[in-house]
């Protein structure tokens, strides 16, 4: 018999499609419990789930369930307004992988507003937005303006570095491609180095 932590050791190998069989039925439970604090978290790791293995219509539908219990707890805990932009962020992305490149810009434009207006909010999400518009700019071949973006997200990550050696290992892949691509290869090869380095010592 499975553990009740065996989906998140699933989430945390990478095993995706496993891990969403799991949680689903997690979620079942939580429901009908009507534990929404639980049921927010399974939605939501289902739907990142999905967003891995590029199921992004079943993506969509568990994160916008995800944002929904989000907006609700947020009435009564504010820690879950972070929940509510990480989903939006994620959303966003959803919509670029669709080729929608305009909307996905508006929707981090939009995200960027509240971002910069509430400083409360932690710095990983400032982070996490930058890869997102590096990645969106990155699809548009705008490669100067995608390594801007990646550089402005290392720099965030490394004055707050707690839990963030998957995000320093994303930002020093991305940045490494796109210097790559832009032929700039001693800054590409930095880059990629300190990814594989971040990577050895897990």
């Amino acid at each position: 018999m499975e553990n009740p932590d065996q989906a998140d050791i699933l989430f945390q190998q990478g095993r995706f499609s496993d891990a969403i069989k799991l949680y689903t039925q997690e979620l079942e439970t939580n429901q009908k419990k009507k534990d929404e604090e639980e049921s927010f978290i399974k939605n939501k790791r289902i739907g990142i789930c999905f967003f891995k293995i590029d199921h992004f219509q079943e993506a969509h539908k568990y994160l916008n369930k995800a944002l929904e219990l989000a907006f609700n707890l947020s009435k009564v805990d504010t820690s879950y307004i972070s929940e509510l932009i990480e989903i939006k962020i994620l959303m966003a992305e959803i919509t670029a992988e669709r080729g929608e490149y305009d909307r996905a810009m508006a929707k981090l434009d939009d995200i960027n507003k509240i971002i910069e207006s509430d400083q409360s909010l932690n710095a990983h999400l400032s982070a996490k937005l930058l890869y997102s518009y590096g990645t969106l700019h990155y699809r548009l071949g705008k490669y100067k303006k995608a390594a801007e973006y990646f550089e402005k997200g290392l720099e965030i990550l490394e004055k707050n570095p707690i839990d963030c050696e998957e995000d320093f290992v994303d930002f020093n892949l991305s940045a490494g491609l796109v210097y790559t691509i832009l032929s700039e290869f001693p800054k590409a090869l930095r880059y990629i180095e300190t990814a594989f380095d971040f990577i050895l010592r897990k």
